[in-house]
């Protein structure tokens, strides 16, 4: 399988409530993705990014700014 190969960070978010996907899943891939990260979200279904934006946002943000640096003030 091809997730076992990547070279590059992957955050995974998954709502503990999602009626889509299975935690199953979301904890297999974290298993098998060197690096992965998962993050889980309580009574939150399939769009963490929608129903927990906050947090999400918040995540997002230090994930990136772990991948990439901080992001720079220069307009």
């Amino acid at each position: 399988m091809i997730f076992e190969s990547l070279e590059i960070p992957v955050p995974l978010s998954f709502g503990e409530a999602d009626r889509l996907n299975c935690l199953a899943a979301a904890q297999f891939a974290a298993r098998i993705i060197p690096g992965a990260r998962l993050s889980l979200y309580p009574q939150v279904g399939h769009s963490p990014f929608y129903e927990s934006a906050d947090r999400f946002n918040t995540e997002l943000e230090v994930f990136a700014g772990t991948v990439l640096g901080p992001a720079s003030s220069a307009v």
